[in-house]
């Protein structure tokens, strides 16, 4: 890949369809809040199966529309935002060997325990 192939995919990844592509990402999950709360307003079992059925294929040809929207620059722009955002969620450290061996030895000595059995109530006045 040359430096003109770059400079081209970079501006076609900033141009309308990117900005489009995003908006039909952003309204692929916007659907998914209605299952909740058509189940909390009451709505029949069969209704819930079919709303639920029926938002999850919209949410599946919107990510798909969203892909062929973009184009492949568009895309591997939204993976690399989406990858960045994921990776500073990630933990910083590991944790040294030293906390590594004392959780292994608290798993470890835990298993061979009894858990406290619960106490029965021994009412016999309900009988």
């Amino acid at each position: 890949m040359t430096f003109s192939d770059i400079k081209a995919d970079a501006k076609t990844a900033n141009g309308w369809r990117f900005k489009l592509g995003m908006g039909l990402f952003a309204s692929a999950f916007a659907l998914l809040p209605i299952i909740p709360i058509a189940a909390s307003l009451g709505t029949s079992a069969t209704t819930m199966a079919a709303l639920t059925g029926i938002i999850l294929l919209a949410n599946k040809l919107l990510l798909m529309t969203c892909v062929a929207v973009m184009g492949k620059p568009g895309f591997q722009r939204l993976k690399a935002t989406v990858r960045g955002y994921v990776k500073r969620l990630a933990p910083t450290s590991t944790g040294g060997s030293a906390r590594h061996l004392s959780g292994l030895m608290k798993s470890v000595t835990n298993r061979g325990r009894r858990r406290p059995q619960q106490r029965v109530d021994s009412d016999d006045s309900a009988a």
